[in-house]
């Protein structure tokens, strides 16, 4: 009896994980599939010296975030992500301030790295 008990929680852990994980792997394919429409196009665009090319900084970075966010949420999963964003401690508000300047100092570099690939090809 009591090994079928365990066997329905250790199957509860592993739901909840793939929950927690598919949920991120959602929210990383969604940004994947717009980083194709607000990144490549525009990019390929501007390669090809294209002169009508629309591109938005701002979807750009949402994008990102996106793309950041859900590699975040199918990494560590949401209950561990609830746990840095909830301290209850100072080493929990140190870990949250280090994942917070991580995660700023991705976004700021790939978007200083894109202002500089479109001041490059002169669209800037």
């Amino acid at each position: 009896m009591n090994n079928v008990q365990d066997n329905k929680g250790s199957e509860r852990k592993e739901n909840k994980w793939l929950a927690d994980r598919s949920a991120g792997i959602f929210i990383l394919l969604l940004s994947s599939g717009a980083a194709v429409g607000t990144i490549i196009l525009p990019l390929m665009g501007m390669l090809k010296h294209n002169e009508d090319v629309l591109f938005s900084t701002n979807l750009i970075a949402l994008t990102i975030l996106g793309f950041l966010f859900g590699l975040a949420y199918s990494i560590f999963g949401g209950e561990n992500l609830n746990k840095l964003s909830n301290p209850v401690d100072k080493k929990g508000v140190t870990r949250l301030i280090i994942f917070s300047i991580g995660f700023l100092a991705i976004l700021f570099g790939l978007m200083a790295v894109w202002s500089s690939v479109v001041n490059t090809l002169g669209y800037g």
